[in-house]
């Protein structure tokens, strides 16, 4: 199936979930998130954290990749698989490596963080996310051909 992409402005807050190990920084990004009004789950468990994805369908992820019991880039590729809704994805992870990178942009991540981590900066990506979101909707088959110079 094909879609149409539609820019949408983003309302001002958004149903945020956070799949992340450490604890702390869980905490500190939740209450960062709340206090610029938007809901905010977290999770520890890789399983319960895609279950309720898959039921929930928040507006933005924001994933560990080092997480137990799933691959982290196994899980991106389960949500951008799952639903019709477009959901932001962003990996905070102490994994710094350019093929990690570039394997988490190839399935579909819209943004990247690696520790350490200053909040302004996790803050200044996502509300740069939350500014549209994007809205796939079915539609028949339009070809572009090249345009010759």
């Amino acid at each position: 199936m094909k879609f149409n992409v539609l820019l949408i402005p983003q309302k001002e807050n958004m149903k945020v979930y956070i799949l992340q190990e450490d604890i702390l920084l869980s905490k500190l990004l939740k209450n960062t998130m709340k206090n610029q009004n938007h809901e905010v789950r977290l999770f520890t468990h890789a399983m319960e954290f895609h279950q309720a994805v898959l039921d929930n369908k928040p507006d933005m992820v924001i994933i560990d990749l080092l997480v137990s019991y799933i691959a982290g880039y196994e899980l991106i590729s389960k949500i951008r698989k799952i639903t019709s809704k477009y959901i932001k994805i962003v990996v905070l992870s102490k994994v710094n490596s350019q093929n990690a990178v570039q394997e988490a942009f190839h399935l579909g991540v819209d943004e990247y963080l690696i520790a350490p981590f200053q909040m302004q900066t996790i803050v200044a990506r996502i509300n740069r996310l939350n500014r549209y979101t994007i809205d796939l909707q079915p539609k028949d088959v339009v070809q572009l051909k090249p345009v010759m110079a």
